[in-house]
């Protein structure tokens, strides 16, 4: 038995020749009884006739059984769990020799995990001052108050830029226009955002992009692009100023020390959030890197098409803007890693019978009833799984989470909310 790359198995198997000569016999005598031939009553027909008559096509059925048969014991005793129907590739069938043949088999992936501590783990450490919740009220408080600036663009900025794409080397353009976008929140490609952190307003520069082969627009697939790019203007939001007139406007009507306090509240819970989401990321990626998975080839072009599905939709959604960041760039790889990450977490909620409490479920599958109310049962029994899903693998991670070593990363809290958006 040979194994390929894909984790396909190609078996190749013997079939005795008495075993195949008593099944056809069997078959030859099971056939003339009920065979009709004129000039012959039903089950008089002389065996010579039948055999002249039918030998081929039964030998073709009898064997195909065989095949199937012995294929089917043999994977019963390796432990193999095919994933779809096997293909069969049968030699020729010589009269008096045992009968060889081979399958190509798709198996389900052996899945071991080797390592589930991780000593290079950083947890952000935000020790927030007056600037940071400044930031925070700025941003997470209701402030449509924005105010031109000409350099030192910062993270929740809004930039706007004169743009325009063609294929390396060549003339003509395949997109122009200006575009709008916040610094920091992956609105548009890294290339791009890292040159603006260090620009200023009137500033121009070009940027060149290699085109994954799988991008939703075909005259770029595979291609590197320039894109030539010149900053109109920044933008940045006017401070709150918090004092007992904005808070009556605000409806407040508690002291500014509560105010804050509260503030504060707020702040602690998003960092809890964004340290989660960080965590969660550098965790599935030591994961993937630690325990690696041969994949199934016909996952991974399931999974592809249907990234591949949400990548068109985004960018039809987005009006087919060159600049913005599709969720999933280098396709193939990301393919990979989705389905590795969904069968390396179910593997150690399987090991560690990790489960989800009943009464928990139960709050989400109301909220879901309720939100899903004019939706088929079926969809709405799908959308309570899929919960049921992500509770599940949060709580792998925070499992796992808690026994990795985790080295601390100050930053600001405008720099956390990046972190944990760009990792």
């Amino acid at each position: 038995m040979k194994t390929s790359k894909d984790s396909k198995k190609y078996i190749k198997i013997t079939i005795p020749y008495n075993d195949i000569n008593i099944a056809i016999k069997k078959e030859l005598s099971s056939f003339s009884k009920k065979i009709k031939i004129n000039g012959f009553r039903t089950g008089r027909v002389p065996i010579q006739i039948i055999q002249n008559n039918y030998q081929a096509t039964i030998e073709k059925e009898v064997i195909l059984k065989k095949m199937k048969e012995k294929f089917l014991d043999f994977i019963l005793e390796k432990k193999i769990v095919p994933i779809k129907e096997p293909k069969y590739y049968p030699s020729k069938y010589i009269t008096g020799k045992d009968f060889i043949y081979f399958v190509d088999v798709e198996k389900y992936p052996s899945i071991k995990i080797r390592k589930k501590k991780f000593d290079n783990i950083k947890k952000l450490t935000v020790n927030f001052d007056d600037q940071d919740t400044q930031f925070f009220i700025d941003n997470f408080i209701h402030n449509n108050s924005w105010i031109e600036k000409k350099e030192n663009i910062n993270i929740g900025d809004e930039v706007t830029i004169k743009y325009d794409v063609h294929l390396l080397n060549k003339k003509r353009k395949l997109d122009s226009s200006t575009y709008s976008f916040f610094m920091g929140k992956n609105e548009i490609l890294k290339e791009i955002e890292k040159k603006i952190f260090t620009s200023s307003k009137h500033k121009t520069f070009s940027v060149f992009v290699k085109i994954d082969k799988y991008y939703p627009e075909k005259k770029i697939q595979g291609k590197e692009i320039q894109i030539n790019i010149k900053i109109l203007t920044i933008k940045q939001k006017e401070k709150q100023l918090i004092n007992k007139e904005k808070l009556k406007l605000m409806n407040w009507n508690e002291s500014i020390k509560k105010f804050f306090d509260k503030v504060n509240q707020q702040m602690k819970l998003e960092i809890k959030n964004i340290n989660f989401i960080y965590l969660k990321k550098q965790i599935i990626s030591n994961l993937i890197a630690e325990n690696p998975i041969k994949l199934p080839s016909t996952w991974i072009k399931k999974e592809l098409k249907l990234l591949k599905v949400y990548n068109d939709y985004i960018f039809k959604k987005n009006k087919k803007n060159f600049l913005i960041p599709l969720p999933y760039n280098n396709i193939i790889l990301q393919s990979k890693n989705r389905i590795k990450s969904k069968l390396l977490l179910n593997k150690i909620i399987e090991e560690n019978h990790i489960q989800i409490k009943d009464e928990k479920l139960k709050i989400y599958n109301e909220k879901i009833i309720r939100k899903y109310k004019n939706f088929s049962q079926k969809s709405i029994e799908t959308k309570k799984e899929e919960i049921k899903n992500i509770l599940l693998e949060n709580k792998a991670i925070k499992f796992l989470i808690k026994k990795t070593e985790k080295n601390k990363k100050k930053c600001s809290f405008k720099k956390a909310i990046y972190y944990a958006l760009n990792i």
